[in-house]
């Protein structure tokens, strides 16, 4: 029987739509069927880069952060995440026999589960960094990933982790795979550095909006080359500007060259983006979403490491911008391999 692999991605940002790819890649290397499931930003992502694989709807409710910051709309998803995964799992339950899938493969969507086929969750967190009802939240998502046969973690293990604590949680004893750092891109040694800034934004709003304010503000009186791209794939229009050059979206392979050309790059410590920055040998600052517990742990951790500068976004000023000389002294294996082997393994049960 030929495998048919259903590979569910989670809206939120485009990290994990982004992450995807090599999976995504690797899977249809392997000979399968593939068939897509997302929503929002995330689902036209997919559909541009996979223009040849089906992409469908999965229910899910969009992610928004208050102007203060990431808390509120953390807490209210928290609240809702058990209906959503109810609903996704009535979603496959009703919908697997049809599509004739053999195979799950879910990039953080919790529901997307089935008893009698073989399942696998990516994610980085099996344990919750939160400064509140942490015991209570692993407890919950032990329960989550427990459902699913196998978790598969895009990280290295020991000392070369980049998640650090958020691969604790003692009320987890699941089958755990190291995927390496993954990332979409490739390495593009001896590339002239001619960019003196690159800015690569994401993530919901209106925190996405306010950062690339604050940054711009900043670029205008600088000299050099500065590029902002904005992470709109929803949107063309761009801010006039004599100082900047602006991009809603780029590409996979124009961002990579633009990453491989930049001095520095300044973009959020989501966890995608750190994988991306290690991948690429990239010069990296990284700006936490204010209140967004991970990605404040993450951006504390590559700057104590030493592997990574990392500030507050309240805290962001011109000599953040002044540290392209700083380069980060992180080395990680390829990471192909290792992702190879679980996903072979995997498509053979």
């Amino acid at each position: 029987m030929n495998k048919r692999v259903l590979i569910a991605v989670l809206n939120w940002g485009l990290g994990h739509a982004s992450r995807s790819v090599p999976i995504i890649d690797a899977v249809v290397r392997y000979g399968a069927d593939v068939v897509i499931a997302s929503n929002g930003a995330t689902k036209t992502f997919l559909e541009q880069r996979f223009q040849h694989i089906n992409v469908l709807e999965i229910p899910d409710k969009e992610i928004n952060y208050g102007k203060s910051g990431a808390a509120v709309g953390l807490l209210k998803r928290s609240f809702q995440q058990q209906k959503i995964n109810n609903e996704q799992y009535a979603w496959l339950t009703r919908n697997a026999e049809d599509l004739g899938i053999t195979h799950i493969i879910s990039d953080n969507l919790y529901g997307v589960n089935n008893p009698v086929i073989p399942s696998a969750i990516i994610t980085h967190q099996i344990g919750i960094v939160s400064p509140f009802f942490k015991s209570q939240f692993d407890k919950h998502l032990a329960v989550w990933l427990k459902k699913f046969d196998e978790v598969w973690i895009p990280d290295e293990p020991g000392e070369l982790s980049l998640a650090g604590k958020m691969l604790d949680n003692k009320f987890f004893d699941g089958k755990t795979f190291y995927l390496g750092h993954i990332s979409r891109f490739r390495k593009l040694p001896g590339i002239e550095k001619d960019i003196d800034h690159l800015v690569i934004l994401s993530g919901p709003e209106p925190q996405r909006t306010f950062l690339e304010r604050k940054i711009a503000k900043k670029l205008e009186k600088l000299p050099g080359r500065h590029i902002i791209v904005r992470g709109r794939i929803d949107s063309d229009v761009v801010p006039p500007s004599t100082k900047i050059e602006y991009h809603s979206f780029l590409h996979e392979k124009q961002l990579e060259l633009f990453i491989a050309r930049a001095k520095m790059v300044i973009c959020r410590s989501g966890y995608t983006s750190i994988l991306d920055m290690v991948r690429m040998d990239a010069n990296a600052c990284f700006i936490p979403t204010p209140q967004q517990p991970e990605q404040k742990y993450l951006a504390k951790r590559m700057k104590e490491k030493g592997w990574f500068h990392a500030v507050t976004q309240k805290d962001f000023g011109m000599n953040d911008l002044k540290k392209a000389d700083e380069k980060s002294n992180f080395q990680s294996p390829d990471f192909h391999e290792r992702m190879e082997k679980v996903i072979y393994d995997f498509l053979n049960k």
